[in-house]
């Protein structure tokens, strides 16, 4: 399963990375574990999370809007950190039920993991949010 999701991984980096270079990668802190990047439609945060995931080895983008991923999240980010990833970018996580769950999981277990996710739906991941402290 692992294999085929880094497959369509390499295809959406491929697809998003525009040559539009978002700049905003280079001037934020983007050490932190959790990142979340909230805002409008078309402002660039999927060309940022292909940016950003095309920089990392070790990375896995997945797209949210996808329902068997999006159905299946919380088994794939176990098997993508138990088989050595790193890096993981989330796109259009409001799409995803239960998503602040969903992070304080992954936050809570996989120490070595950094996530990057980002939604367009403001008040959807506010409404599913839970304490990730």
């Amino acid at each position: 399963m692992l294999d085929q999701l880094f497959l369509k991984s390499n295809d959406l980096i491929r697809l998003n990375n525009h040559k539009f270079k978002r700049y905003f990668i280079d001037s934020k802190d983007l050490s932190h574990r959790l990142i979340v990047i909230l805002g409008q439609r078309g402002i660039g945060k999927t060309t940022t999370l292909a940016q950003l995931a095309s920089k990392n080895k070790d990375s896995l983008y997945l797209s949210l809007d996808d329902i068997e991923i999006s159905n299946d999240i919380t088994s794939i980010i176990r098997e993508f950190v138990l088989n050595g990833g790193k890096h993981l970018y989330l796109d259009e996580i409001h799409k995803s039920k239960d998503i602040s769950a969903v992070l304080k999981f992954a936050y809570d277990n996989f120490k070595e993991l950094n996530i990057v996710a980002t939604g367009s739906s403001a008040l959807e991941v506010l409404k599913s949010s839970h304490d990730l402290s």
